[in-house]
């Protein structure tokens, strides 16, 4: 068979060409190739077996991209059945290309191809003779040479690289390597291991002895210690390497440091697990409020599965409860790229109504542009429901209260009326008497005029005590510290025995203080009437009002929180035994008393606290000058407002 193809050869070259041309092109050093229409192999010679490290036979039929040659071209691409169609022209044509013999070595061969007519009878033939360019292109490329190539290439490299033998022994480190481990030389030995945290050493060797039995490249993670002794993650990339005859020679490996990674990694995995496992209900949504997450929490509360939700917007949660003013303004607060903070009453799937306090703010990017909002949600429910209870207590307190104040005002009112009485009936007689005699006109004018007056303390008295006895809720407005401290003095007077009196000084021009007026009155008639029980062999109550700037934070022995600012302090002071400390935190408890059974409710001080809290005023309970209790009322100076507080 042989013969007849290079017979058929000959008769392409030279139809008349001698029978001693076949022998001589198989002793020819340059390798010559037949190929077909379809650039199938039809015969070769001793050379070109020789350079492709493959017999005649098992050629036969083979196409130049067969994939047991692994033919690519000089630039590393794969040598397709396209390149055939550039050889097979009818000019003469060089391609190089690289062609991997059965054993694995590479040989790079140049290719001289011309297109022949009519060279069979099955048509067109392409002759192509080969050329081994393979040591012009790897001049001594032993492994010694591949090695010294692959070191002066890894001196450069900014990560850490290491080159080992066929057997896993390392014997090289780059200077990143070197410089980052320190007191370790380019050929180490085992040397390495050391600075490997002990823990990952196995699946190194793991790695190691399964590209040993034939795996691919391997890539794990693990700790390497740094010249001060501090570990760092890397992940180490090897692979195999060979030489330029295609043999195995070794291996070489590569790190990179992903410490830095690993911690990111782990603060998001973190914080990840934090918003899953929050109690607060959490939405993410995109800049046009679709929704993309919300935490299990929020799933819980609003009896939707997080499928239902993705893609919704918020709008799904809202109750009608909520006024359309407050959405505005979140919407206009947070596309103006701020947070927003306030309260809003969501429904259920159920039906029923969630209270929540609700933070939203936008997630900007790198460039600073809004690409999410997140909305935090903490239920309130059951503390407005507590607060509504609370309110409900406190005005049943504040009932009581009056009532066992409107018990103690009996007596003195009733003497205070008795007076008035008396000096109406009495000018009233007199007049009667003038009258019946000698009339006297400037007499029976004066007469009338006591009458008047007389009346007139009289309506007065009976306003006071209606203002005193409203059961209304608090109406906060402006209100002058002055006129409250003034009639509540003279409230307060007409329940003192002989022996006891009220002394006020105020400063000119106070500000006005928002409040509501009968409750802060309240509030002065308790302290007052506390201040009396503590004095029961007379004594002087003082009412002081001031305005100052506290620059320094007090506490308030009432709420404990600390406050500063600007405040009218309205401060009642006695000369009576002062309030032990023992007992100091436990005064504004309801229903605790130091006064013997039947005395005292427990409610005033208690009241105190309720009330004054409602207009963001404080108590500071301390020691007068000259002895005695002295507590110190602390309305704030703010600006009026036009809604009651209902808090």
């Amino acid at each position: 068979m042989r013969v007849l193809k290079m017979e058929g050869l000959a008769q392409v070259g030279a139809p008349t060409a001698p029978a001693w041309l076949l022998p001589l092109l198989d002793q020819l050093a340059e390798g010559v190739m037949l190929l077909d229409g379809d650039g199938a192999v039809i015969d070769c010679n001793t050379a070109a077996e020789r350079m492709l490290g493959t017999h005649r036979d098992d050629m036969a039929g083979r196409i130049v991209p067969d994939h047991r040659w692994a033919a690519i071209r000089e630039d590393g691409t794969p040598v397709t059945s396209d390149d055939f169609g550039v050889l097979a022209g009818a000019l003469p044509r060089k391609r190089v290309i690289g062609v991997r013999q059965p054993g694995g070595r590479r040989v790079w061969l140049e290719l001289t191809s011309r297109g022949l007519a009519e060279a069979s009878p099955e048509g067109t033939a392409t002759l192509v003779t080969l050329a081994d360019l393979t040591a012009q292109r790897c001049p001594g490329a032993g492994p010694e040479q591949g090695a010294r190539q692959i070191r002066d290439f890894a001196e450069l490299a900014p990560v850490p690289m290491w080159l080992a033998t066929a057997d896993g022994r390392r014997t090289y480190f780059n200077a990143r390597w070197r410089s980052y481990v320190g007191g370790i030389s380019e050929d180490p030995g085992d040397d390495w291991r050391d600075a490997v945290h002990p823990d990952d050493l196995p699946a190194i060797d793991a790695a190691r002895s399964s590209m040993a039995h034939g795996a691919g490249p391997a890539t794990y993670e693990f700790r390497l210690r740094d010249s001060r002794g501090r570990y760092r993650w890397f992940s180490e990339h090897v692979s195999h390497w060979h030489d330029a005859d295609g043999e195995p020679a070794g291996y070489i490996g590569l790190a990179v440091d992903i410490d830095s990674c690993r911690s990111n990694v782990g603060r998001i995995r973190t914080l990840s697990r934090a918003v899953e496992q929050s109690a607060a209900r959490i939405v993410i949504t995109d800049a046009e409020g679709r929704i993309e997450y919300v935490n299990p929490a929020c799933c819980t509360a609003y009896g939707y599965s997080a499928a239902e939700l993705i893609g919704e917007n918020p709008r799904i949660f809202k109750s009608g409860q909520t006024p359309a003013e407050r959405y505005k303004d979140l919407w206009k607060t947070v596309t103006a790229g701020e947070t927003w903070r306030g309260e809003i009453t969501n429904r259920a799937r159920d039906g029923h109504l969630l209270i929540e306090t609700v933070t939203i703010s936008p997630i900007r990017d790198d460039a600073g542009n809004t690409r999410h909002y997140v909305a935090v949600k903490e239920d309130i429910t059951a503390l407005r429901n507590a607060m509504t209870t609370q309110r409900d207590l406190d005005a049943r307190l504040g009932r009581l209260e009056r009532m066992r104040t409107v018990n103690t005002l009996a007596g003195g009112i009733a003497h205070e009326f008795n007076n008035i009485l008396v000096a109406i009936l009495g000018f009233s007689d007199l007049g009667i008497r003038l009258l019946q005699g000698d009339p006297d006109p400037e007499k029976v004018t004066r007469y009338l005029e006591e009458i008047r007056s007389a009346g007139e303390r009289a309506r007065a008295l009976v306003g006071r005590l209606r203002a005193f006895g409203r059961t209304t809720h608090l109406q906060v407005k402006a209100v002058m510290v002055q006129k409250v401290i003034l009639e509540a003095s003279e409230l307060l007077s007409s329940c003192l025995p002989s022996g006891l009196t009220v002394v006020v000084q105020t400063e000119p021009d106070l500000p006005a203080v928002q409040a509501d007026e009968s409750a802060l009155q309240q509030v002065l008639m308790n302290v007052g009437l506390n201040a009396r029980d503590a004095m029961p062999g007379g004594g002087r109550i003082r009412i002081e009002a001031s305005r100052r700037l506290l620059t320094v934070p007090l506490t308030c022995d009432s709420c404990h929180e600390t406050f500063a600012g600007e405040y009218v302090v309205i401060e009642i002071s006695d000369n009576g035994p002062g309030i032990a400390e023992a007992i100091k935190a436990n005064i504004f408890e309801p229903f605790f008393t130091t006064k013997d059974v039947g005395i005292g409710s427990g409610l005033g001080l208690a009241i105190v606290h309720g009330t004054l809290h409602q207009f963001d005023a404080h108590v500071v309970i301390g020691r007068a000058p000259r002895g005695g209790a002295r507590v110190g009322l602390y309305l704030p100076v703010r600006p009026p407002t036009s809604e009651p507080r209902d808090d």
